[in-house]
C-alpha cells in the first residue's frame, strides 16, 4: 500500500528559505524500517505565506497522511493547512507534532477537529509506527508516544537512533531542492537547521526546547558531524548554518566540530554565518568558540546568557547560572579582542519586581 505522505513545517518567515529538517528527520527513519513498504513522500511545505499558495500545487485529495511540525509561528498556519486538506479529504490522517500543540488541553480536538493525533517527545519512531499502522490496518492506540482523542498511549524511552544522517541519506533530494527552491526561487538565501546534539539537562521553566529540556544529551556521531560540515560546505554551499542544539559548548567535542567549520569556511567561503546558542556553564569553552567563530568572520557578537542575576528570581524559575563574578573575566577577555557582547534578559518572571530588575540591569 503506497501512501502519499506531506509533511508542513512552515518557515519562522518567508524571506529566507529554511531547509526541511524535520521532513527529513521523519523520512530517514520511516525509509529504514525493513516492515514498512516504499511511501511517496511528497515535497514539504516549507514557506510562511497565505493557505493557498502553501497548498498550490499539491492534489491535496490524494494526501493519505499529513504531519504537521507545529511552533508558535506556525501553529495557526498549519491548523488552517490541515482544514483545507481534511474539508477536501476526510479520509486523510491529520497527525501534529512539535512543542506547540496543547495535548494536556483535554478539550484540544474539540477544538481543532481537522487533528486525528499529537505525537508527543521525538517524533520519528512514533511517526514511523503511524505509518507502518496505516498500512497493515491497525489501530493507532498500539503506538507510543500519542495523545488520540480518547488517550494518551505511554512514553518510550529516548529516541538515540542517529547513527544514520538525514542530510547525507538524502543528498540528491536534498541538492534538487535547493536548485528548485533557492537557486531558482524568489529567496536566494538559505538557513539549515542542524543538529549536532539533542536534548537539555537544564529545566528554565520559560523554555520548551523541542520538548527536550530537563533530559539527556544525546550525542550524534562525531564522523557524522565531520561528514556533514564536508556536505554543507562542498556541495550544499549553505548560507546560513543554524546549530539547533541548546548549549553549544556544552561538550569539549563541540571545540573541534567548530573549527572544522571554521577551517571549511577558509577553504571554500561556507558556511557564510554561523548561529547557534550559547552553552549556560561553560564559559571559558564558550568563550574560546566565539573567538574561533569570530576570527573566521561567521560570527559579530558573543551572547551571554543571563535571564537574569539575583537567584531569588532565577529559583522561581529552576534557572541555574555561574556565578556573574565567573562571567566578568569571560566577558572582558572578549572585549580586548574587540568582540561585541551581549546579553538575554528576562523581564517580568516570577519573583521579579522593578528594584530586582534594576539591580539585575
Amino acid at each position: 500500500m503506497v501512501l502519499n505522505i506531506l509533511i508542513s513545517q512552515p518557515n519562522l518567515y518567508d524571506q529566507k528559505v529554511f531547509m526541511p529538517l524535520v521532513f527529513l528527520c521523519l523520512k530517514t527513519y520511516t525509509d529504514l524500517q525493513d516492515d514498512i513498504e516504499p511511501v511517496n513522500w511528497l515535497d514539504p511545505l516549507f514557506r510562511n505565506t497565505d493557505v493557498d499558495t502553501m497548498l498550490n500545487g499539491v492534489d491535496i485529495e490524494s494526501i493519505d497522511v499529513l504531519g504537521l511540525s507545529c511552533y508558535d509561528w506556525n501553529w495557526s498556519l498549519n491548523l488552517q493547512i490541515a482544514k483545507r486538506v481534511k474539508d477536501a479529504n476526510p479520509r486523510c490522517l491529520v497527525v501534529a507534532g512539535g512543542p506547540h500543540p496543547d495535548w494536556k488541553d483535554q478539550s484540544i480536538f474539540l477544538k481543532h477537529p481537522q487533528i486525528d493525533a499529537i505525537v508527543y517527545n521525538d517524533g520519528e519512531k512514533p511517526f514511523a509506527d503511524i505509518i507502518r499502522c496505516v498500512q497493515q490496518g491497525k489501530p493507532l492506540d498500539t503506538v507510543n508516544n500519542l495523545i488520540l482523542p480518547y488517550t494518551k498511549t505511554p512514553a518510550s524511552s529516548l529516541f538515540k537512533d542517529f547513527e544514520v544522517s538525514p542530510w547525507l541519506q538524502n543528498k540528491e533530494w536534498i541538492l534538487k531542492f535547493k536548485e528548485k527552491y533557492i537557486d531558482n526561487g524568489p529567496n536566494k538565501q538559505f538557513t539549515l537547521l542542524w543538529e549536532t546534539d539533542r536534548g537539555c539537562p537544564f529545566k528554565c521553566s520559560f523554555c520548551d526546547w523541542g520538548s527536550a529540556t530537563n533530559s539527556k544529551v544525546r550525542r550524534i556521531p562525531d564522523d557524522r558531524i565531520a561528514q556533514e560540515i564536508d556536505f554543507f560546505t562542498n556541495d550544499l554551499k549553505v548560507d546560513v548554518l543554524y546549530h539547533v542544539g541548546a548549549n553549544l559548548g556544552i561538550l569539549p567535542r563541540d571545540l573541534d566540530f567548530v573549527r572544522h567549520i571554521c577551517e571549511k569556511k577558509k577553504e571554500t567561503g561556507y558556511p557564510k554565518s554561523f548561529q547557534y546558542s550559547t552553552s549556560k556553564n561553560t564559559p571559558e569553552r564558550t568563550v574560546e568558540i566565539a573567538k574561533l567563530l569570530y576570527d573566521a568572520k561567521l560570527l559579530k557578537k558573543h551572547v551571554v546568557s543571563l535571564q537574569h542575576t539575583v537567584q531569588d528570581v532565577l529559583d522561581c524559575i529552576d534557572r541555574y547560572n555561574i556565578p556573574v563574578k565567573r562571567q566578568i573575566p569571560m566577558i572582558q577577555e572578549l572585549n580586548k579582542n574587540k568582540m561585541p557582547c551581549i546579553s538575554q534578559m528576562i523581564m517580568g518572571m516570577p519573583g521579579d519586581r522593578y528594584e530586582l530588575w534594576i539591580k539585575a540591569l
